[in-house]
């Protein structure tokens, strides 16, 4: 499984690459990994880049 969000933000983890350990709490480390929240402000500033610029 991968993580697309990290995916295409560039960030560099286990989830890029991919990774088959499918345990609920595997998934809640990432979500809360600091990877993985930089990966989602960096979707919302591109979002709002955008808006900004249209």
């Amino acid at each position: 499984m991968k993580c697309t969000l990290c995916v295409s933000t560039g960030k560099l983890n286990t989830f890029v690459s991919g990774f088959l350990n499918f345990r609920r709490s595997t998934l809640d480390r990432h979500m809360a990994s600091a990877d993985h929240v930089n990966s989602l402000t960096d979707k919302k500033e591109q979002s709002r880049m955008k808006a900004t610029v249209n």
